[in-house]
């Protein structure tokens, strides 16, 4: 399993638009970082698309769909063009369908102004809801030690109790959690890596996705910087050091 993190949204950056969009669920929807807030199709059409100009040319490969309603008889493909033509675009592939996250990685980098989703419906008098759309870079992080893969929930809960004994409790939600660690990390890893966890820890939710296109209900985790990168001196063996490493996110809702 080699975890990839998904982590500058450049479908956040352009132009959205779609073929079709329910009473007040428009393309920009899925430009929020809520996945509650999601863009929803019309029902008059098997055939709907929602596409973002990204104003120039951008290398995406990673791609994801997330707070989504599609079904297994669905066909959904990621396209990508030089221009806002459709009839033989550069880049067509299909989408695994996956009951939550929905992740593609290309095998390479594809670098273009104009993106689009392609969903084809079961039926054409049924709406379909996604509520994030993910194109972007997918930065390769080096296969973890199989023992440093844990998967948590994080209750937000908090309890106070008076010196008579009172006690009060602000129900919180239960938050799923995933953290991968690294063991002999080079420098230049953690380098990397630390930039991309201080570029999270601004806020902006993001993908870890250790297994994403297998697995992506227990290896595929949307949210946040649950704590700072961990970074811990091991050894000096040559001219750089090598490190302990671990990245630990909660999810965003």
């Amino acid at each position: 399993m080699t975890p990839r993190l998904l982590w500058r949204n450049l479908a956040d950056e352009g132009l959205a638009s779609a073929s079709s969009e329910g009473y007040g669920a428009p393309a920009a929807n899925a430009q929020d970082s809520r996945l509650g807030v999601a863009w929803t199709t019309g029902t008059s059409t098997a055939a709907e698309w929602w596409k973002v100009d990204l104003g120039s040319s951008q290398a995406v490969q990673g791609v994801a769909l997330l707070g989504h309603d599609l079904l297994a008889g669905d066909t959904v493909l990621v396209q990508g063009n030089a221009s806002d033509s459709w009839g033989a675009p550069s880049v067509s592939e299909a989408l695994t369908w996956r009951e939550t996250a929905m992740v593609k990685i290309l095998s390479a980098a594809q670098t273009y102004r104009w993106w689009r989703i392609s969903v084809t419906k079961a039926s054409a008098g049924v709406a379909r809801s996604i509520g994030r759309v993910y194109l972007g870079p997918a930065y390769e992080c080096p296969a973890a030690d199989a023992r440093d893969y844990r998967i948590g929930v994080d209750d937000t809960s908090r309890t106070w109790r008076t010196v008579g004994g009172q006690v009060w409790t602000d129900h919180g939600v239960a938050l799923r959690t995933l953290r991968v660690g690294w063991r002999l990390a080079t420098e230049t890893f953690r380098a990397e890596l630390a930039a991309l966890a201080a570029w999270g820890a601004q806020g902006a939710p993001f993908l870890l996705c250790v297994d994403a296109e297998n697995y992506p209900e227990t290896w595929t985790l949307y949210g946040t910087l649950a704590d700072r990168l961990e970074a811990e001196f091991d050894r000096w063996p040559g001219s750089d050091p090598l490190w302990t490493l671990g990245l630990k996110m909660q999810e965003a809702k």
